[in-house]
């Protein structure tokens, strides 16, 4: 008897729309990596209270931080009115390790993640966003949510409900995901070759900046005070 193709299992908590063809899913995965690496952004976000901008001139660069942590990292800069000098940030686009999802979604057997990070140090507040959980291969497409998604011990729940009504106070749409055990910011449907395909790849960018502020305001003496969310402390 020959023997059997290995069944494809996927990772713990990956999208319902991940297809079986691990190419597949990394040729969609990577055709959104590079639109990301090649995008201009410069947005205001919170009402105008928050600029954030890929740094002028600046280019993306190959990081290897160790041997799970491999990918790009972009320079960005945020500015408040409260900020004399920008607040530096990183984009990263690369693995960050199985996560606890031992079974690939690709076919290389590497992870593709965006990390957002502002500030640096004890008081960097990150945010993450892996593709595996996102992705619609058949339809060439990206979920249009982000899941909001705390550490308690980095942000504790009492906080939680601050953060939800922090965003939607802003304008941003959070929803209670399909279990009804977390919540999800709306962003839109973000499908490859549509005209305003970099527009909503735009609006994931901001997204995860925006979760990354507050999550940076909420995390109190370790994180970064953002005036304008102080009034919305419960």
């Amino acid at each position: 008897m020959g023997d059997k193709e290995p069944k494809f299992l996927k990772p713990r908590d990956a999208s319902p729309e991940l297809s079986e063809n691990k190419e597949a899913n990394q040729l969609l995965a990577d055709q959104f990596r590079d639109m990301i690496l090649d995008l201009p952004f410069d947005r205001e976000l919170f009402h105008g209270q928050v600029r954030v901008m890929r740094k002028p001139d600046s280019k993306a660069k190959w990081v290897e931080k160790n041997d799970f942590w491999k990918g790009y990292v972009l320079d960005y800069l945020l500015s408040t009115k409260e900020t004399p000098q920008p607040i530096p940030c990183e984009l990263y686009l690369g693995s960050i390790g199985d996560r606890g999802n031992k079974p690939s979604a690709f076919s290389d057997g590497i992870s593709r993640f965006i990390v957002i990070d502002i500030g640096k140090g004890n008081h960097k507040a990150s945010t993450q966003y892996g593709f595996y959980k996102y992705l619609r291969t058949e339809k060439q497409a990206l979920y249009p949510f982000v899941e909001l998604k705390f550490n308690a011990r980095t942000i504790p729940k009492q906080y939680w409900e601050n953060i939800y009504q922090s965003l939607e106070s802003f304008g941003y749409q959070v929803d209670d995901s399909d279990s009804n055990k977390s919540k999800c910011l709306w962003i839109g449907d973000i499908v490859l070759g549509k005209e305003d395909t970099k527009e909503k790849i735009g609006n994931l960018i901001e997204a995860l900046f925006a979760i990354a502020i507050v999550k940076a305001h909420y995390k109190k003496d370790k994180g970064i005070t953002f005036d304008f969310l102080k009034g919305l402390e419960g």
